[in-house]
This record gives C-alpha cells, structure tokens and sequence, in this order.
C-alpha cells in the first residue's frame, strides 16, 4: 500500500529542493566520468537518505552531463554539499568543466551562499540561478510512504 502513487501538485513537496548541475565533459575524461557518476551516485544513495534523486545524463555525443537531483529540504542538500560533493569535488573539476547550476524550489539563503561557495571553491564565478515554483502539476505524483514524509 505504500508505494501506490498518489497524485500531487507539484513534482517538488513545498520544502524540495531540485538542483540541475551542467558540465562540459572534458577531452579524453569520458571514462573518468563514467567511474565518478558511479561512486558518486553509490555513496549519494548510501550515505544521503534525504536525497530523493541522484541521476547523471550524457548527452548523445558524449560531451556534456547535466546532474539532477532532488532533495527532500534544504538541509538534505546541504549535507551533499559538505558530505559527497566535498568528497569528489576535485575529481569533478579534473574531469567536467561547469557551466552552470540550477536550483529549483524554495533553496534556504544558507544553501544559496554554501552552493555558490562550493562550486566558487573550484570553478571562478559560477553560474547559479534560482527558480521558485510559480504553477504547475505532477502527473507521476509521489508513492504514499513519500506524501506521509512530506506532510
């Protein structure tokens, strides 16, 4: 009963945070992004109960990954900005080349200055923007266990 989806309206919970990071894959540093999304999507699922979604995509001639990833609250991102991010953060930048990050949902100003601090730290002025919900719906709508969470 409690993985049945039920509906709602927004494909964000009114405290998620949805983040969208975009990179530029590096010359010859395919593979090192293969192994990287891999470690760092185990540890994200393992060590981050309050992160929703974790998911790497390359595009189709392998040359950009966008990551997307949803966060239960502001302070569920928080901790993978100091928890597996902090981590992996050189790695990242010796193989992806930010372009820009995205942060959906009502992001706390504490995540706004940690998010631009973190990404700052390893790329010179990184390209954030913000974006509150402004109408919308979720046809997927969540499993039940989730809405009782939220609620």
């Amino acid at each position: 009963m409690g993985n049945r989806l039920v509906p709602t309206t927004s494909l964000l919970g009114e405290n998620d945070i949805y983040y969208v990071c975009k990179y530029t894959i590096q010359q010859g540093k395919l593979q090192d992004v293969k192994a990287l999304a891999d470690v760092m999507t185990r540890d994200t699922k393992k060590l981050e109960p309050g992160t929703l979604a974790y998911e790497w995509h390359i595009s189709e001639d392998e040359t950009e990954c966008h990551v997307l990833q949803l966060y239960e609250s502001s302070d569920a991102l928080m901790t993978h900005i100091k928890g597996v991010f902090h981590k992996y953060k050189t790695s990242v930048a010796e193989c992806l080349t930010f372009q820009s990050l995205e942060i959906y949902g009502a992001a706390s100003e504490k995540v706004k200055v940690e998010a631009a601090d973190a990404f700052n730290d390893i790329w010179d002025q990184a390209k954030t923007t913000y974006m509150n919900r402004l109408e919308g719906y979720n046809r997927a709508g969540r499993t039940q266990n989730e809405v009782q969470r939220i609620l």
